[in-house]
């Protein structure tokens, strides 16, 4: 999938909107122009590939005023996508994990003792010892505390929190 690239011309004067226009026609790229801020804000789509050319003096909502929401507006987002990639290095991780390894991680998380995990599964205390060692190595958790934050995700991943 193609992204467009596009340039967001911002201005109160369609004179100058109309000129800024005429100028990157020329050079063949893409643009939409607005009459204010909140037009700007209303027609946008924040997942487009832009730059932003920008009056700074406008009524009711100046350029810097709109620069401190873009900020606001970009800060925001990454803390989505840094959220979303880890939301995906979760599901990547448990996806590495066998059927069996992702039974041994769960309930060693939830703070199984090996030799009760053991019992349960009707394995070798030893087989957990491997399979909790697959598991830290493919998660690649260092210790316990990483395997309960981990398995708290994955249970907000299933319930959609």
């Amino acid at each position: 999938m193609s992204v467009e690239e596009r340039v967001f011309v911002v201005n109160d004067d369609e004179a100058v909107r109309d000129s800024i226009g005429v100028l990157l026609e020329t050079v063949d790229i893409p643009y939409v122009t607005y009459p204010d801020g909140q037009s700007f804000l209303d027609g946008v789509d924040p997942s487009e590939v832009s730059c932003l050319v920008l009056d700074r003096r406008m009524p009711d909502m100046s350029g810097l005023e709109l620069l401190d929401r873009i900020q606001e507006a970009l800060s925001r987002d990454a803390d989505n996508r840094g959220q979303a990639a880890d939301v995906e290095s979760v599901k990547e991780q448990i996806a590495e994990l066998t059927p069996r390894e992702r039974e041994v991680f769960k309930r060693v998380a939830s703070g199984q003792a090996n030799k009760v995990v053991a019992i349960e599964l009707g394995i070798s205390e030893r087989t957990v010892e491997i399979h909790r060692s697959n598991v830290m190595q493919k998660t690649h958790s260092r210790s316990l505390a990483d395997l309960v934050r981990l398995l708290i995700k994955t249970e907000a991943l299933q319930t959609g929190d």
